[in-house]
């Protein structure tokens, strides 16, 4: 029944669906016949570190987060951004797989002498193409692509760096009608970006007026406002919007970037209300998406969070110093004698800085063709990090007296260069360095990724673009500094801007990350690939062993009706049941309602599909057998097993035209010895549930002579514990749920709102129950019409069954031909 109800829903939902119309209307390619696949929508909030993420999650500004973290069973990863931490390159390496995309966010190309900046469509289309020849697979090829800095090889791309604007197909499709009708039919979204812009405009001039106050210029705070607003509300709703669309198509892949954060802690500091206020309007954002990846008919959607790199509180060097970079670099210059008519630079020179890299190889250098520079040099720096780049080659005693220059006398923390012999040389106001060896004396020793960002650091100096001498505006001891006119910044080492998060399902497989406490891109490319089955995987993809975190001699029991593996979504996925039982991590699973071979299952073969991406074996037991047909209950494992006894158990007269019932019985071996596992499914009538528990109890099953504790009876007994067939169980074993004390009993039936406690784990005297759970997200409340039941179980020694018994052995193949079958004329349960 709530089934069914559940299904009318859909129905009505999907009828009214806003997005399911604007498909239809702008007419919009769909996939069909994709409802079981996988698909993926990545969130990246740009800029936010995992410390303020964290503070906003205790302040409340983001329940949509703390939701998914403390009860959606997600798990809240750090993510090390790389050197340098910005978008550019952290994108390249997470869309391509290659490291070493630009050497900055603002460089001189070498080979052509020109000026790069990434948000120039021209030049970030350039690179793209570039590190797209290299790369294996695009990430988001076939999906969408929204508000980043590359495509990342989507089919369609929104207001993305390299290709600015709409699509051309959604160019294409939109008329004034079209556009008219996604207007009012999305009409009370609308109004609420109207009033939400109208709330920051008045924030952002409040904003303004006390930057001017506080000594700013007044005509840059006054340009803001309008950026600030279309950051922050128009473009977050916009892209909010059109991923429900994407979703209600049934792209594969969906990757947007959502700005407004970063752009606040950029302006007023990360830890600033301004930048925080940001955050609860992306946190809804997210939450709509996700609801609507949750309604998606076409596909079972994935919504993985995460931060590209995070921002670190910084002093502007003009504040400081009362100097632009470019001026204090021209003076350092004039005053070292290396070009002593070097004139004073204007701060118009000052750019932004950026990149990630990790070079598979280094090469030489030779200076950049440099064009229209003055005198034969030219800074290009803003941010933390920047780079200086000459005509004419320095030598290591020159880039020496430079650097001891700038860090001595004109306030900049440290530089680096390369000396002969490929080494890698820094110097700060106290000394000079090996960098490889002593980057704990300039970054700190506390440093969360201290070598992993050393190495990257280092490896950024020998990439091709890069300058002659790289300076940085972190260090340790001292406050940041920012070689632009900000109170945040990122493209550093620092502790912040290097320190992401990532949020993801706590079963996604990381294999390239499992010697390590933290993320990086690369880990996130493998992860989206594997989720999305488009990597050549060594194990499956929904293996996560917990089993190392549990007590050797503690085995973890699971029961579960799958429904024959339809959901309350109305999707048939035997993948996503194993996904319930691999998040889990049981030792044996015993399941009802498992089909096999059936037309109205697509002819799958369950227990063999979920107990190969568990990588488990397993013995079925069908109950119903209609020609090639057959429906039942299984029992996996991943310890040895052997069959004991299965059969079917009687029926009632009036029950004849009911569902044949039966049972199977294993034996299997864990570490702390052998146990036996009973596994059923029962009727719905009381005396028929009546005669089949007498039965199961009797001399033909647990009061056999091969009979052997310690034992466990499990299964869905469509029974509840005031029965009175219940009491005539329990004189003789004990229920997990009932015996464990401060456990309130679960209901488990009815997944998305449960009604009644049919589900259970027996067990004989000899076994002790140290945990139970009924587990209760989204997974395992759409997943099947009953939620699963776990119980982690313990023996002592000395009760352990001996694996000699007078039963014939089977093997897995003959355990799923049953010989008794029952007449074709039964219906299906």
């Amino acid at each position: 029944m709530i089934h069914h109800i559940e299904k009318l829903g859909r129905r009505i939902r999907r009828w009214f669906s806003r997005s399911e119309w604007a498909v239809r209307v702008l007419g919009l390619p769909r996939f069909q016949d994709s409802a079981s696949e996988r698909g993926l929508v990545i969130i990246q909030i740009d800029g936010l570190a995992r410390r303020q993420l964290e503070g906003a999650i205790a302040e409340g500004r983001m329940p949509c987060l703390k939701e998914l973290r403390d009860v959606e069973d997600y798990h809240l990863h750090s993510f090390y951004s790389g050197m340098p931490s910005s978008t550019p390159a952290i994108q390249g390496e997470l869309f391509y797989g290659i490291p070493s995309t630009v050497p900055a966010f603002h460089f001189i190309d070498h080979a052509s002498g020109e000026f790069n900046a990434m948000f120039d469509p021209g030049s970030a289309a350039e690179h793209e193409e570039s590190i797209s020849e290299q790369s294996d697979q695009p990430l988001l090829e076939g999906g969408s692509s929204y508000s980043n800095i590359f495509t990342g090889g989507a089919d369609e791309s929104h207001f993305c760096c390299s290709s600015i604007g709409w699509s051309n197909f959604m160019k294409q499709n939109a008329n004034p009608l079209t556009l008219a009708f996604v207007l009012v039919s999305n009409v009370f979204s609308f109004i609420k970006v109207a009033a939400l812009m109208i709330l920051e405009l008045v924030v952002a001039i409040v904003d303004a007026l006390r930057g001017v106050i506080a000594g700013r210029d007044l005509v840059k705070e006054l340009t803001l406002i309008p950026a600030r607003v279309a950051f922050c509300v128009l473009l977050r709703e916009l892209i909010a919007i059109f991923v429900r669309i994407d979703l209600a198509r049934g792209l594969p892949i969906i990757h947007a970037n959502l700005l407004a954060y970063d752009e606040q802690a950029h302006r007023r500091g990360p830890d600033s209300r301004y930048a925080h206020w940001a955050l609860g309007g992306i946190d809804s954002a997210v939450a709509r998406i996700t609801r609507a990846a949750r309604r998606s008919t076409r596909r079972e959607y994935d919504v993985w969070i995460y931060s590209d790199h995070g921002q670190q509180f910084s002093k502007p060097y003009q504040r400081l110093t009362g100097l632009s970079i470019s001026q204090a670099v021209g003076q350092a210059v004039k005053s070292t004698g290396l070009l002593p008519h070097a004139p004073d630079i204007q701060a118009e020179s000052d750019r932004i800085v950026s990149p990630r890299i990790k070079l598979p190889f280094r090469t030489e250098r030779k200076p950049p063709p440099l064009k229209n520079v003055r005198d034969g040099f030219r800074v290009v720096a803003r941010g933390p990090i920047g780079n200086l780049y000459f005509e004419e080659t320095l030598s290591t005693e020159e880039k020496e007296l430079l650097a001891r220059e700038l860090t001595t006398n004109h306030q900049v923390p440290f530089a680096l260069y390369v000396e002969p012999g490929d080494l890698v040389i820094a110097i700060d106001h106290k000394g000079r360095y090996e960098f490889i060896k002593s980057s704990g004396a300039l970054l700190g020793y506390d440093h969360p990724f201290l070598d992993e960002v050393t190495e990257d650091y280092a490896n950024l100096c020998f990439h091709k673009d890069a300058g002659q001498l790289l300076i940085c505006g972190y260090h340790h001891e001292q406050p940041s500094v920012s070689f632009a006119m900000e109170n945040g910044s990122h493209a550093g080492p620092g502790k912040d801007e290097t320190h992401a998060f990532a949020l993801l399902p706590s079963d996604i497989l990381l294999e390239d990350a499992v010697n390590r406490d933290h993320l990086r891109p690369i880990d996130l490319r493998h992860a989206a690939l594997n989720f999305l089955g488009r990597r050549e995987l060594v194990e499956p993809f929904y293996i996560k062993n917990h089993r190392a975190e549990r007590d050797k001699h503690t085995v973890r029991i699971m029961t579960y009706n799958v429904h024959r593996c339809l959901g309350m979504d109305g999707k048939l996925s035997p993948k996503r049941i194993a996904r319930v039982i691999a998040r889990y991590a049981p030792d044996v699973v015993c399941l009802q309602e498992v089909d096999s071979t059936r037309c109205r299952s697509n002819h799958n073969d369950q227990a063999q599909v979920i107990a190969e991406h568990l990588q488990m074996e397993f013995h079925f037991h069908p109950t119903i057998h209609l020609e090639e047909e057959r429906c039942g209950h299984a029992i996996l494992t991943h310890y040895p097993m052997r069959l004991v006894q299965e059969g079917h158990l009687p029926s009632l007269d009036e029950a004849q035209d009911r569902v044949t019932r039966g049972a199977i019985w294993v034996e299997i071996e864990t570490p702390n010895g052998p146990i036996q596992v009973i596994n059923t499914h029962l009727g719905l009538s009381p005396a028929e549930r009546a005669l089949q528990i007498e039965t199961l109890l009797g001399d033909e099953w647990l009061s056999s002579s091969i009979y052997r504790p310690p034992a466990f009876f499990c299964g869905d007994f469509n029974l509840p514990s005031s029965a009175q067939a219940f009491k005539h169980i329990a004189a003789r074993f004990t229920d997990a749920q009932a015996s464990f004390e401060g456990h309130p009993p679960l209901n488990a039936v009815g997944a998305g709102l449960p009604q009644a406690q049919v589900d259970h784990i027996f067990m004989d005297k000899t076994v002790r129950v140290v945990a139970v759970e009924v587990p209760s997200n989204r997974l395992t409340r759409v997943a099947s019409d009953h939620l699963p039941l776990i119980a982690d179980v313990r023996w002592s020694e000395k009760h352990a069954l001996s694996l000699t018994g007078p039963y014939p052995l089977t093997t897995t193949a003959d355990a799923r031909r049953s010989p008794r079958t029952p007449s074709c004329e039964q219906v299906h349960p």
